[in-house]
């Protein structure tokens, strides 16, 4: 039995077996630092998203969670005054994504807020700026820097005055401002009264509507639904306005607004559980008893917060209406008796300090309360895009551990090779990817080959590689596929036979059986190369061996 002589291109090549996945896994974590608890997902992330650089990946409590390049974590919360790395990250991001966040320099400052604000607005969201609490709180010293020079200019005004001989009106008048300045003392006194029990009222109020909300939130836990626990509530307010109106008192009358407040929202939860799927009614239940209790509880707060800066404003009040009285004493006693007194100039320099703290007071709250970025709302990754593989969270749910994993956009085949030729192929090196019944084929390219075998799953006898493949036709993701990489190539032409014809002889040496005219067998010695599909490249070392010629195989 003969086979011919042939010139062709040998190749020899690995062939293996490759799944598909999209690359590097990462699990997305709510941060356990976390500030500002109570948060609720409004708008689920959504599986196959692609996630750009800068983009909104879902939302908590209507803000959204954002996305940026960045190798540090999101640790803390950041705002006006920080500095460090990750304050430099987040300026960088700004930066590149063009919302101008002037200097790059680790620094969260008035531009770096103003550019945060910027890329809220160009995602269609407002940034979380100064809350009511403390946009009243700002207010509050933006009036304590008017009050401080106006009191500076009056200081200022007295010594002018107390050089010059005064008329008898003059003095007629400023005996007039003395009795004004004391009778604003007395009603700033006032006012401040009435401002602490207002505020008073509330803490009382929202107190009692927030251990009102606590106690339906643990009911409602151990299986009271709305119905019941709206008589539960009917029957506390009852109990409270009966107090109330047995024995009159502000705390009394706070008490029953925090339980009727409360009353309101258990009836508009009740209408909505009546209503709703009855597969679904009890968790919008939970969603909307976790929402008046968020409620509450912010209520609380903002009214504690109050309460607390009442109690400073109105001393404010009260020291500066006096301070007026004894300046305008002094004034009075300067006029009767020509010539700046020593309590007229220390009077000058008391207002001079007072308005200087005023005026750092007012600085502080401003950098304080201006727009900030919390850690629950900023994720860094490694590079970007990337691709939602899965969601563990829903609409509704209060944030917690793994909220969902995300991968590279890329598709990465990953296959395994033969612990014998590992060190053969090299990344970079060039594969071909086919599924007949999915009638895929496209090229690809060696990205990653471990450095140790037994790694990713696999036995110590194979080595775990990554194909990247030049395009991602649809099907290819979760396909299992065949893998091609070339290990060697002939260059160019050569002469081969089937790898049957070849024989040893004694010395070692390899030969073919070359049949000649007449039917004469020759063997001849040769230098075997590439083998590669059943044939190999052979050089005669001595005697002719052309294409065309025949070579035994086999015997009949």
């Amino acid at each position: 039995m003969t086979a011919a002589v042939e010139r062709r291109t040998l190749a020899e090549s690995l062939i293996t077996r490759g799944d598909a996945r999209f690359d590097d896994p990462i699990d997305v974590v709510f941060p356990a630092g976390a500030t500002g608890g109570g948060d609720i997902v409004t708008d689920a992330p959504v599986r196959g998203a692609s996630i750009e650089d800068g983009d909104a990946m879902f939302e908590l409590s209507g803000s959204p969670v954002l996305a940026l390049e960045g190798e540090s974590p999101m640790y803390r919360d950041l705002g006006p005054g920080d500095r460090g790395r990750d304050v430099m990250q987040l300026e960088a991001g700004l930066e590149r994504l063009g919302y101008e966040p002037g200097a790059v320099d680790g620094v969260y400052d008035a531009d770096t807020s103003a550019a945060v604000r910027r890329w809220h607005a160009a995602l269609g969201y407002t940034a979380a700026g100064p809350s009511e609490e403390a946009e009243r709180e700002i207010e509050v010293a933006r009036d304590a820097v008017e009050s401080a020079e106006r009191s500076l200019r009056d200081a200022e005004r007295s010594v002018e005055e107390a050089r010059e001989a005064p008329s008898l009106l003059a003095l007629l008048e400023q005996e007039a401002a003395v009795d004004d300045a004391r009778q604003r003392a007395a009603e700033a006194e006032a006012q401040a009264a009435d401002g602490l029990a207002a505020a008073e009222f509330e803490v009382t109020r929202d107190g009692a509507a927030l251990e009102m909300a606590e106690e339906i939130s643990r009911r409602f836990v151990d299986g009271q639904g709305p119905p019941s626990l709206r008589a539960l509530v009917e029957d506390r307010s009852d109990t409270a306005v009966l107090a109330a109106a047995k024995t009159p008192s502000p705390e009394a009358n706070a008490r029953v607004e925090g339980l009727e407040w409360v009353l309101a929202q258990v009836v508009d939860a009740e209408a909505a559980f009546d209503v709703a799927d009855p597969d679904e009614r009890w968790d919008a239940a939970r969603v909307d008893l976790a929402d008046v209790e968020r409620r509450a509880r912010d209520a609380y707060e903002s009214s504690e917060l109050a309460l607390e800066r009442a109690r400073v404003d109105s001393a404010q009040a009260v020291a500066d209406a006096r301070e007026a009285v004894t300046l305008a004493d002094l004034r009075l006693i300067a006029l009767k008796n020509p010539s700046p007194s020593e309590g007229l100039r220390n009077a000058v320099a008391d207002a001079e300090v007072r308005l200087a703290e005023a005026q750092g007071d007012l600085a502080t709250l401003l950098r304080e309360h201006d727009t900030g970025v919390r850690a629950a709302h900023l994720v860094f990754f490694d590079s970007l895009p990337v691709q939602v593989n899965s969601v563990s969270i829903k609409d509704g749910d209060v944030p917690s551990g793994t909220l969902m994993t995300v991968s590279g956009t890329q598709l990465v085949i990953e296959t395994s090779l033969p612990l014998t030729l590992a060190e053969v192929v090299q990344t970079g090196a060039r594969a071909s990817v086919d599924s007949a019944s999915l009638g895929i084929e496209v090229g690809g390219e060696v990205s990653f080959v471990a450095e140790e075998p037994g790694t990713n799953g696999l036995s110590a006898q194979q080595v775990y590689a990554e194909i990247v493949p030049d395009e991602q036709p649809p099907g290819l993701l979760d396909a299992s596929v065949r893998v091609v990489i070339p290990l060697a190539e002939t260059d160019g032409e050569v002469l081969a036979v089937p790898v049957a014809a070849l024989f040893t002889v004694a010395d070692g040496s390899t030969r073919v059986r070359v049949e000649r005219a007449g039917g004469v067998i020759e063997a001849l010695e040769v230098v075997v190369g590439l083998r590669a599909d059943g044939f190999a490249e052979v050089t005669p070392v001595d005697g002719a061996l052309t294409e065309g010629n025949r070579v035994v195989v086999g015997a009949e």
